[in-house]
């Protein structure tokens, strides 16, 4: 394989020869053109022609060396996203070629559009590779995947500078949370996934069209995804048996002191904030809460104990 020109190779074991041209691009073997012999000896002209035929293809090659080392690196980022754990040594070499200041964070992008839209998703993968030298762009699992390299360390400012190119064509979708060195993809790809599986849910949900931002972070549904995992996986019951007990006690007496605590814990114990959310007395609330200690096994002056009631409520 790393045999330059053109080469013949025969074998006992091989009933033809074959002539072949290796194919390399920076040195790196990208693969060979072989012709069989089916009649021997082969012409010199038809070994000329296919010689000839070798030689075009690496100008090619040449003159497209840049759309082959995208190729390349296309492949390993695709590798990198099926794995959890360290990027090889090959990716990580890449990357400090292909981005400006491969040191700097980065962000994971999972970006989407509508059924009738999915056919530009090539176009707009494009796009965004011409249009930013900071970023990465394929396509992976039915979405537009892209690595962007914070070149300015400016935080969610180089996510606003893909708006327009989004907005322009409709599509939208979710990133990670800001991480150093293009390693762990899988990870950040399933955060930047599910916030945007949460954006397309809002969106589907928003009759009159409100939503409209095309970018949503992880760091922003975060806890939605932790609530999620520990219900789906919650091996034993994890609701404050104080929750459940205030909850009996409003269906038995027709009482609302459970939408009572929660939206005082919500507001931070304010009685203010809470009267105003509930639309409530101040004295009414001062009633209520007078009520919900003496009925309350819980001590809501331990804030661990809030947490655990704040917690019980969104399982619930």
């Amino acid at each position: 394989l790393k045999t330059r020109g053109l080469y013949c190779f025969e074998a006992d074991f091989i009933p033809q020869r074959a002539f072949n041209y290796n194919m390399f691009l920076e040195n790196d073997w990208i693969g060979l053109c072989s012709m069989i012999e089916r009649t021997r000896p082969m012409p010199q002209h038809k070994v000329d022609l296919f010689h000839i035929f070798c030689q075009n293809m690496d100008l090619w090659y040449l003159s497209h060396s840049r759309e082959q080392q995208t190729m390349v690196i296309d492949s390993l980022f695709r590798e990198a996203l099926l794995h959890d754990g360290p990027a090889t040594e090959t990716f990580l070499r890449r990357c400090s070629l292909h981005f400006p200041d491969p040191t700097s964070s980065y962000y994971l992008l999972a970006l989407t559009a509508s059924a009738e839209l999915s056919l530009l998703m090539s176009h707009v993968c494009k796009e965004i590779n011409l249009a930013f030298p900071n970023t990465l762009a394929i396509i992976y699992q039915e979405s537009i995947c892209v690595l962007i390299n914070d070149t300015k360390n400016q935080g969610d400012a180089c996510l606003r500078e893909l708006i327009p190119l989004l907005d322009r064509n409709h599509y939208f979708g979710g990133y990670s949370t800001l991480f150093t060195g293009p390693d762990d993809l899988l990870r950040h790809f399933r955060e930047a996934s599910y916030a945007t599986d949460r954006l397309t849910a809002l969106r589907l949900q928003d009759a009159s069209g409100s939503v409209q931002k095309p970018l949503l972070g992880f760091d922003h549904c975060a806890l939605t995804y932790a609530i999620e995992e520990i219900r789906a996986n919650m091996p034993v019951g994890l609701i404050h048996p104080a929750v459940l007990k205030l909850a009996e006690y409003d269906k038995q007496h027709n009482t609302a002191f459970t939408e009572t605590l929660h939206m005082y814990l919500k507001k931070e114990r304010s009685q203010s904030k809470t009267a105003a959310a509930l639309n409530l007395h101040r004295n009414t609330l001062t009633y209520r809460l007078h009520r919900i200690r003496e009925l309350l096994p819980a001590d809501l002056e331990d804030d661990d104990v809030r947490l655990h009631l704040l917690l019980s409520f969104r399982f619930l």
